[in-house]
């Protein structure tokens, strides 16, 4: 029997609160679907139904074929086992003989990346190379059906586009499916042909990927003209102060409507150009500013001598946290285009393809005036 994943009307409660809310489906094999919403819309929770890890309140989940899950760090591995040791546990969890397992052993480990520190125990791995390893166990296995929750923007460029290249090829293969959970569009875009929009639990949107982005990404997307975000109690606004030219200055402000300091805060922006693949991230913290603390009704200021954008049309996702907790996450909090310039001393506009960018503003963090 080829592989497939049947649901209906499956709803999972937690107290009071309906994190999936009666979703219905059925994807078959050579099927890739993504799964796109705003934090907390219940993705990863349909995920932990579909791989079998949480039961549902109710409503009816079945499948069929050998499946692997990655759904968060260290899903399926022991500290203080080592690396390798990890890769025989967690492919018997797969269902997997350890033969099996044996003779994949050297692929997994070159795939990983992690081969120098396979014999050491996982507690002194890093998040990262956790990730990468369970994923080289879950994409070298022969599993029918894959499910995949924000793990393929781990590690350098050359790693994704590695593990991208490697779920294409296993879904070229007849019988063989995915479910990819993602904030990268991009992602969602490359590798799925179908999407699952939810919002609240339940289904907002599903069909093919393109049709559902869009709808996603206008949903989201604030009108340029009043520059109005999505409801959020913490961000204030989100503008660039000037027009946008390519090798041109460029000044962009973020506004908070914290009503006390913050402690240890972060700002996460993320770029995207308008397919909705990822260029780059953006943060204080790797630029080398202090984040101690950030004074009441912060406005942080990011300034480019030369904007490293050709023209085009872009947007921004931005995501803030205080002592690594959530406050806010926007996946759409900017759209904006870039005009042609002059960036290269002699004249040339060409555009070299772009996989993506390392932007290194310069950042400071001062208190807004009051309005």
């Amino acid at each position: 029997m080829k592989p497939f994943i049947h649901f209906d009307q499956l709803t999972k409660k937690f107290g009071a609160h309906t994190a999936v809310d009666r979703l219905s489906g059925r994807w078959e094999a050579g099927s890739s679907v993504g799964i796109v919403g705003a934090n907390g819309a219940g993705k990863s929770t349909f995920l932990r139904l579909l791989s079998g890890i949480s039961a549902p309140t109710s409503g009816t989940l079945s499948s069929s074929g050998r499946l692997a899950s990655l759904l968060e760090v260290g899903t399926g591995f022991h500290p203080e086992l080592t690396g390798r040791e990890n890769i025989f546990l967690y492919g018997q969890i797969l269902g997997l003989r350890r033969a099996e397992i044996r003779a994949q052993l050297d692929a997994i480990a070159d795939f990983s990346g992690v081969s120098a520190q396979l014999d050491l125990p996982l507690k002194h791995f890093s998040s990262g190379q956790k990730i990468r390893l369970g994923f080289s166990v879950a994409a070298q296995l022969r599993s029918d059906i894959i499910l995949l929750d924000e793990v393929l923007g781990v590690g350098d460029a050359a790693f994704q586009q590695q593990s991208f290249e490697r779920m294409q090829s296993l879904l070229s293969e007849e019988g063989r499916m995915a479910v990819v959970v993602s904030h990268h569009l991009g992602t969602i875009r490359r590798m799925c042909t179908q999407a699952l929009w939810l919002e609240a639990g339940r289904e907002r949107l599903s069909g093919p990927v393109a049709d559902v982005l869009e709808a996603y990404k206008n949903a989201y997307a604030a009108p340029e003209e009043t520059e109005t975000l999505p409801a959020n109690p913490w961000i204030a606004s989100v503008r660039w102060s000037n027009s946008l030219v390519a090798g041109q200055p460029a000044r962009l402000e973020v506004a908070l409507n914290n009503n006390s300091p913050l402690q240890r805060p972060n700002l996460r922006l993320t770029l995207f150009n308008q397919h909705g693949e990822f260029l780059a991230p953006l943060s204080p913290v790797t630029s080398g500013l202090e984040s101690i603390l950030w004074p009441k009704r912060a406005r942080i200021v990011l300034e480019f001598d030369r904007l490293p954008l050709m023209r085009g049309t872009y947007h921004l996702g931005l995501r803030l946290t205080e002592n690594d907790l959530e406050l806010a996450h926007l996946p759409v909090a900017l759209p904006f285009a870039v005009e042609e310039g002059l960036y290269f001393p002699k004249g040339d506009t060409f555009a070299p393809r772009l996989n993506g960018l390392w932007l290194d503003p310069r950042w400071t963090v001062a208190e807004s005036n009051p309005a």
